[in-house]
């Protein structure tokens, strides 16, 4: 028998005190402090286990077990966003990982989140009582509304992941034109809620030639339209919300467009994510060569690039 399956011996009947010393034969000291840091939570303590897997990280920052357990101890402690944060970080995630990512969404009250993340639990894994889980929060927490996002042709780029997500509990669909034409408003003719993207040309006629109704009108401006003239001339009556991807928009939108500003009826702060679960993390070390891969423009400071990298 191994150390470690000595040591879960030694824990299932609560011999705690020998199970720490079983941990004395680990020559790796990662794992040594994650075998004590595993004793610690079993026997209820909570802060220790803690600081063990935290001192297991320092030495191994991507070791999967001391992640998982680590984010495990941190959802016990309420610490819901920071045990998702470390969840991300394992590369191979297994059934168990995508289970608890959709544990820490659903505490956070993201459950169109939770339902993607169970679903991928039990794709990855075909348990039957995970198919029961994932289908149960999601009829729980199913809108039953339709949902349209509405965008130019080649700007639906920042549009994947979201419609991905919300798909869990709307039904979604994504139309692209560059104008007003036929698809456009038969697809805002379907939706009990229109999604916006960009608050350019296409947004300016969505707002002012279409009717309302009683349709939940979302608007999201990035960055180049508070720069331009669009903001003067979109229908701001008919959007209900406007999100914008940073603090900074907010500021030049109200300096550049003053006498709009006042008119628009909520603005909602929500940055641009990044889906951390396409890239692993890694211990970096220095000799890269770095190169930039951009449109480049004013807005985004190409004098700062050297000093950022």
């Amino acid at each position: 028998m191994d150390i470690k399956s000595m040591i879960n011996e030694e824990i299932i009947k609560k011999n705690f005190s020998k199970a720490k010393e079983l941990t004395e034969h680990f020559s790796d000291p990662v794992q040594r402090y994650n075998a004590l840091g595993i004793i610690h939570f079993y026997e209820g303590n909570l802060d220790l286990a803690k600081s063990m897997f935290e001192d297991a990280l320092k030495i191994n920052p991507i070791d999967s077990d001391v992640l998982f357990n680590y984010s495990k101890v941190l959802f016990e402690k309420g610490e819901y966003f920071k045990s998702w944060r470390y969840l991300t970080r394992i590369t191979d995630k297994n059934w168990e990982v995508w289970d608890m990512l959709g544990d820490t969404q659903l505490k956070l009250n993201n459950p169109a989140m939770a339902v993607y993340y169970y679903k991928k639990a039990y794709e990855s894994s075909k348990l039957p009582e995970l198919k029961e889980k994932y289908e149960l929060i999601r009829k729980k927490y199913y809108k039953g509304k339709r949902i349209v996002f509405l965008c130019k042709e080649i700007l639906d780029s920042f549009l994947g992941d979201i419609i991905d997500v919300l798909s869990n509990i709307y039904d979604t669909k994504l139309v692209k034109s560059d104008d007003l034409n036929d698809k456009i408003i038969q697809a805002y003719d379907w939706a009990e809620i229109v999604w916006i993207e960009f608050a350019n040309e296409l947004s300016i006629d969505i707002t002012n030639k279409l009717s309302k109704k009683n349709k939940k009108i979302v608007c999201r401006l990035h960055s180049y339209e508070a720069l331009n003239y669009f903001p003067q001339y979109i229908g701001w009556s008919n959007v209900d919300k406007l999100i914008l991807v940073s603090k900074h928009i907010q500021t030049i939108l109200q300096t550049f467009h003053k006498n709009v500003y006042p008119k628009i009826n909520d603005i909602q702060i929500v940055p641009n994510g990044v889906n951390l679960n396409k890239f692993k993390f890694k211990n970096r070390q220095h000799g890269y060569d770095i190169a930039i891969v951009a449109n480049i423009d004013y807005k985004k400071d190409p004098a700062a690039w050297m000093q950022v990298i």
